[in-house]
């Protein structure tokens, strides 16, 4: 069974739907499916169909397979377990207390399912089913389901099935589990060494295979636990995959217990052997839900994991580039830079960092209006990117109206070529400059400094150097490049400010 889509679709921080994204407990909120009520209503038609063809035949002798008992013992003791774990991997997730009680009572099942077995001796190859011990414990086997879901109907709702504990949740949820097991595993060990203290003196349910009166007793008090329990699940609203489960459950219970404690008479009779093929096929199938239910949730898991990977990375990708251009932004470009000066200072080799300028940028935005100017930048961006031929060479948006570049292993004639390139890409565009600016299209300055590899400047010296040279391109007529000294950039440094062009 599978869980409906939730009704509200959960979208990651990009605003785009995060499949699979709520796994808080597919069994104990979601919905069951329509498809998923037929089926179940289907098992429960057919089972009831199965009872009737049988009920003529129930007493009818069949030859005896005597390593059944052991086999159908011990596939209980095994599906038990398997639901157990697949409960208390749910519940790890989920944090219900309707897991956690399901399945602390699979792990009493099974173990009680133990007890049966082990006081079930082969004697002459012919069962003692009729010993108090082993009918006592096939009782405890029969009664510990429609018991455990009697105290699962009596929880809440659905919306108070799931808890969360904020903080340390999970250590909370462990020592739960832990309780609960130890619950189950000191009731067993208590009936154990009560049967085994009372021996041949206990109570007789079964003599020579057939239910003597105590014990066709007990199985219609079990019956009737399972009866209200049935009722008890029908009345929770809304009713949840776990419910349905708990259901389908019970009403495997109920026809097993019907076949093998009400109609049959002896052992290896016709209604013996159907109850033990019932209740093996049934285990199986509830096995079976809850192992695909599992799967279903690994699988929801593992893609909400890869969607918030790809927005993690798409959500990276926005915080270092500029939303406008597409270029790297001022965070990338620090980041990168740093990262370069190290490699560069270690290797001794050349770092060329390029500034650029758009000249009367602030009339054209006056004129034009700011969102002729964003497109402005945006066509800008792009030419000065398409300079950036090699691999290790950054183009990025400095901030404003400036952009810049990184040239790693270029030295000043190297740089001072490209960065006149780039001015010529930008004036090639033809972008209409604003009236009375002295020239009819948008142009850029440029200032380059070139770190040599050996020199002791800071990235903050290099930086300063390329400003300082873009200061004096702006200053001597504009639409030009020109290079600083970081020698005198450093001199000049102490005895006056540098213009700072930079836009934060």
């Amino acid at each position: 069974m599978r869980g409906a889509e939730s009704a509200s679709s959960d979208v990651d921080a990009l605003g785009r739907k995060v499949p699979g994204a709520d796994l808080t407990g597919d069994l104990a909120r979601f919905a069951p499916r329509l498809q998923d009520r037929r089926r179940a209503q289907w098992a429960v038609f057919l089972s009831a169909m199965i009872i009737l063809a049988l009920a003529p035949f129930a007493t009818l002798p069949m030859p005896r397979i005597e390593a059944l008992m052991p086999a159908f013992q011990g596939w209980s003791i095994f599906a038990e377990a398997m639901m157990a774990i697949l409960l208390f991997s749910q519940f790890a997730v989920v944090r219900s207390p309707g897991l956690l009680v399901l399945a602390s009572g699979c792990v009493f099942t099974g173990l009680a399912a133990l007890g049966w077995m082990l006081n079930t001796p082969l004697t002459g190859h012919e069962f003692e089913s009729s010993s108090p011990a082993a009918g006592l414990f096939f009782l405890i086997w029969t009664a510990s389901f429609p018991v455990t879901a009697v105290i699962y109907s009596g929880l809440r709702g659905a919306q108070g099935l799931v808890r969360r504990d904020g903080e340390g949740q999970g250590r909370v949820a462990s020592r739960q589990a832990l309780l609960w097991v130890s619950v189950a595993m000191l009731a067993f060990i208590g009936l154990f060494v009560a049967t085994a203290t009372l021996g041949e003196r206990g109570p007789r349910f079964f003599v020579h295979g057939e239910a003597t009166l105590k014990g066709r007793l007990v199985f219609s008090l079990i019956f009737a636990v399972a009866i209200l329990a049935i009722a008890r699940c029908m009345r929770r609203a809304p009713r949840t995959l776990l419910d349905g489960w708990v259901l389908l459950s019970l009403g495997a219970w109920v026809f097993n217990t019907l076949i093998s404690g009400l109609m049959s008479h002896s052992d290896f009779d016709l209604a013996w052997y159907a109850g033990r093929a019932y209740g093996a096929l049934g285990s199986a199938a509830l096995v079976t839900l809850l192992a695909v239910e599992y799967a279903n949730q690994q699988r929801r898991a593992f893609e909400m994991h890869s969607a918030l990977m790809a927005s993690n990375e798409a959500l990276h990708h926005l915080s270092r580039h500029d939303a406008l251009t597409g270029l790297p932004n001022r965070r990338y470009f620090d980041s990168h830079l740093e990262q370069q000066y190290a490699v560069m200072r270690r290797y001794r080799r050349t770092l060329a960092v390029v500034i650029f300028d758009v000249d009367g940028f602030k009339n054209y935005n006056d004129a034009y209006g700011h969102q002729a100017g964003d497109i402005c930048l945006a066509r800008i961006g792009r030419a000065l990117q398409s300079c950036c031929r090699r691999a290790t060479d950054l183009a990025a948006r400095y901030g404003g109206e400036e952009f810049a570049f990184i040239l790693p292993e270029t030295d000043l004639a190297a740089a001072m070529r490209l960065a006149e390139m780039a001015r010529e890409a930008v004036e090639a565009l033809s972008i209409p400059q604003s009236p009375g600016a002295g020239r009819s299209a948008v142009t850029v300055s440029a200032g380059v400094a070139v770190y040599d590899g050996r020199d002791v400047t800071s990235i903050e010296g290099v930086i300063a150097a390329a400003d300082e040279a873009l200061f004096h391109a702006k200053s001597r007529g504009r639409n030009r490049v020109a290079s600083q000294s970081l020698n005198a950039s450093r001199s000049r440094a102490s005895t006056s400010s540098v213009r700072n062009l930079r836009a934060v």
